[in-house]
């Protein structure tokens, strides 16, 4: 759940479900073979394994009671804290500490898991005075047919670390920033999306984060991201320019990653949808809904 960005749309709750009873979590099972996984569950299982694998590349990891803490020291993206593999035992003094270290940190006070491999969570945090958000996890194995048109006079490609790395940041920004279909000018917030491109770029190189942008001549208007590990890999966002919505960009560029992803060699590809339109998006290419995604933070305040 580490992100580039959430969606195109921003978050949104969702009521809430009844929990799941869950089973044991194979802390040392490999991450490999995701193909192999036959029930909604063992999925879940796999991503929660590669949720707790992604961030280590980035970040450093503080154990905190059962809980385990990212710390992105770059500063570049900040990380959540999660239960610890196999955790089952949590207490309302524990998730206090977690949140006065993020605190002291100065980094978001949040929590993310999946709520049907540790149902027991949800009310530790909110005792502790978090309030939870839940968002459909969605999963869809590679291969078979995609049907996305490409849209006409917007060239569709995998990002390369020698590409403008800036620009392609921008996109993200303008879109998760701004609302309603209008003109923006790229160029003019380049000078505020040069911290981080070195670091993108050998990303890129390195095969932690994959790519796919919608160019407009040699300006990128939509892009999408996603982190692949192994066999697996989890869309980390999908933003397009507020001037090129209701265009089929998202659904293009999000359709020529998971393409590009089973190239590579991924299998089976997750996304959290934070939003009813964005879980329409990833079910027109194929993507079905199996779990749910929890994140928990503090009350927004009303002043």
């Amino acid at each position: 759940m580490n992100t580039l960005a959430s969606t195109t749309h921003g978050s949104t709750s969702r009521p809430p479900r009844a929990a799941t009873s869950a089973r044991p979590v194979d802390a040392g099972a490999k991450t490999g073979n995701s193909h192999l996984h036959d029930t909604a569950f063992e999925s879940l299982q796999c991503l929660e394994r590669y949720q707790d694998e992604v961030p280590r590349a980035l970040a450093s990891v503080e154990l905190i009671g059962p809980f385990t803490l990212f710390v992105n020291e770059s500063g570049e993206w900040p990380f959540y804290a999660r239960p610890s593999q196999g955790a089952r035992d949590f207490a309302v003094e524990d998730a206090l500490e977690v949140l006065e270290r993020q605190e002291r940190l100065d980094v978001p006070q949040t929590f993310e898991w999946v709520k049907e491999i540790t149902p027991e969570l949800a009310p530790v945090l909110e005792s502790a005075g978090l309030v939870i958000d839940e968002f459909p996890i969605l999963r869809r194995l590679t291969g078979g047919q995609i049907n996305a048109s490409e849209p006409h006079g917007i060239e569709i490609r995998v990002v390369k670390p020698h590409d403008n790395l800036a620009k392609i940041g921008v996109v993200a920004a303008a879109a998760f920033g701004y609302a309603g279909a209008f003109t923006f000018d790229v160029d003019a917030f380049l000078a505020e999306s040069q911290r981080g491109t070195a670091g993108m770029s050998r990303q890129i190189m390195e095969h932690l984060v994959t790519l796919v942008a919608a160019y407009d001549g040699d300006t990128p208007v939509a892009v999408a991201a996603a982190n692949p590990r192994g066999d697996l890999a989890e869309l980390i966002g999908v933003a397009t320019l507020p001037a090129y919505r209701r265009r089929g960009l998202g659904l293009a560029v999000t359709a020529e990653l998971t393409r590009e992803l089973g190239r590579r060699g991924v299998h089976e590809i997750f996304v959290n949808a934070q939003e009813p339109d964005a879980a329409t998006l990833y079910q027109a290419i194929g993507f079905t809904e199996i779990g749910t995604a929890c994140i928990a933070e503090w009350p927004l305040d009303d002043d």
